[in-house]
């Protein structure tokens, strides 16, 4: 049995296919669906009617909001949808939170992480408390409305929850991956987050990154958006990039070289 019925009014159509993703992420079921064209003002648009089963102990009322703009940002080409989104109505998160997150896993994964991306994923929904903290974390430590004893106060408190959810998992990989994430909030020293754009910036110490492989960099510049994603390296005076989702980057130092590579 449905537990609601969204409609989307779109201005070109689009296939199943297209659509179906992006609430299979969110973690909705479609049950049904019924598709309509319209005219209003003399704009042709595309009605889709659907029947979809929330996951237990959601209330379809009260995440229709953050539901209808997690999948507007999807279909605008915002975000990369994938398992993360389910955070957004199961725990209420906005999708540029969900968006923090996933871009911390895909930094991982440059790294070169053992953990395959839907393992942290699971991980992440798996241990809500912890992921919350995390969020709570990033907060305190970046949001430019927050005073220095504001500031200090949140980061310890979030710390000390994100430290006490961690040690309550039993699953040893999960509890490793999750400190990592703490490690990796902790050695970011500023990120564009707050200014809205659509892109995601963070500028990392890499010798506070536990693992990070060697010869390390002064600093490193980790964008993200679905479009492209990469890291900016500075070792003291040089700087050097890598891009994936480019046909081309350009490393520079003494001298500069251009090469192909391609988003995987």
């Amino acid at each position: 049995m449905e537990d609601a019925r969204i409609r989307l009014y779109l201005t070109r159509p689009r296939s199943l296919t297209q659509i179906l993703p992006f609430l299979h992420n969110l973690g909705l079921e479609v049950l049904d669906q019924r598709p309509f064209e319209l005219r209003r003002g003399g704009q042709e648009l595309f009605l889709y009617d659907l029947g979809v089963k929330f996951p237990g102990s959601v209330d379809p009322e009260g995440t229709s909001g953050l539901l209808a703009d997690a999948f507007t940002a999807a279909m605008r080409g915002d975000i990369e949808s994938d398992r993360i989104d389910a955070l957004v109505i199961r725990e209420r998160l906005a999708w540029r939170q969900a968006a923090i997150l996933r871009s911390y896993a895909k930094y991982l994964q440059q790294l070169g992480t053992t953990n395959s991306y839907g393992f942290i994923a699971d991980t992440l929904i798996s241990n809500v408390r912890a992921t919350r903290a995390l969020l709570a974390l990033f907060q305190a430590k970046f949001d430019p409305g927050l005073d220095e004893p504001d500031r200090g106060r949140n980061t310890a408190g979030a710390k000390k929850e994100l430290l006490a959810a961690i040690d309550d998992i039993p699953v040893l990989d999960a509890d490793r991956l999750l400190r990592t994430f703490m490690n990796l909030v902790e050695a970011t020293t500023r990120t564009n987050y707050f200014q809205g754009k659509a892109h995601l910036s963070f500028k990392l110490n890499p010798a506070a990154i536990a693992g990070a492989p060697f010869p390390r960099p002064k600093y490193e510049i980790w964008v993200y958006s679905p479009r492209v994603e990469g890291v900016h390296l500075r070792f003291g005076t040089w700087r050097a990039g890598v891009c994936a989702g480019l046909t081309e980057a350009r490393i520079s130092g003494p001298r500069s070289w251009d090469w192909s590579r391609h988003k995987t």
